[in-house]
């Protein structure tokens, strides 16, 4: 993890005039709203703390974590589940990629989503981890006409590691300011990486995560740690 710890310091010098903010609001949204938490310790994804809706039962609870696992020939899944939360909100994840991403094989977590095909016309936003540009980026969808629009552009080459294993947060304000900050897994030690604008924050009914892959990937993406706080707005 040597390159990670790398980045993230110069990250910290880059950024270091938005870390007080940051971190600001980052109490604010972690400790002052109600909440969904699930980290998968019970060995099951579909009841309590969280049902998960896995449509095509890609993923699988094992070793306290929800792993990818999918069938053979397929090249995308994802899983979701109810949310209601888009507005002055938090959303924290662990991601563990036990490969080096690329174009190919790579993971867009859905913070917001109107819909429940996260892989159809859906409008809301995702953070990409990976690609092509090795990126940790924040991106707006909207899906009649399809469109993305990136919000926040994370630092190139973030994720160009032989094992990706970090936290990410990812805070908007009710003025529709987004702020988005990476750790190590091992540290919580969070360093802001962007900020955006977008105060057209469209109607939220799921989060959920979609992976991308090739045949040798399809069960090397892990994720921990889902916790999502905030306001809650109906739909």
């Amino acid at each position: 993890m040597v390159q990670i710890s790398a980045n993230f310091g110069i990250l910290g010098l880059i950024m270091k005039k938005i870390v007080s903010t940051g971190f600001i609001i980052l109490i604010l949204y972690f400790n002052c709203f109600p909440q969904i938490f699930d980290d998968f310790a019970d060995g099951e994804y579909t009841n309590n703390p969280v049902k998960w809706e896995d449509p095509a039962g890609s993923y699988v609870a094992s070793d306290g974590m929800l792993s990818l696992s999918a069938a053979t020939g397929t090249e995308k899944a994802y899983i979701r589940t109810k949310s209601n939360y888009s507005k002055e909100a938090g959303w924290e994840f662990r991601i563990k990629l036990d490969f080096n991403p690329s174009a190919y094989n790579y993971a867009e977590i859905y913070l917001t989503a109107d819909g429940p095909d996260l892989d159809g016309h859906v409008n809301g936003h995702f953070v990409r981890i990976g690609g092509a540009r090795d990126e940790i980026s924040l991106f707006r969808r909207d899906g009649f006409p399809d469109q993305v629009i990136k919000l926040i552009d994370g630092p190139d080459g973030m994720t160009d590691l032989d094992l990706v294993n970090l936290r990410i947060r990812a805070t908007v304000a009710i003025d529709g300011i987004w702020q988005l900050s990476v750790s190590d897994a091992s540290d919580n030690h969070y360093i802001p990486i962007g900020s955006g604008v977008d105060p057209d924050i469209p109607s939220c009914n799921y989060f959920g995560i979609l992976c991308f892959f090739t045949p040798s990937r399809n069960d090397k993406f892990h994720f921990d740690d889902i916790r999502i706080t905030g306001m809650e707005i109906a739909d």
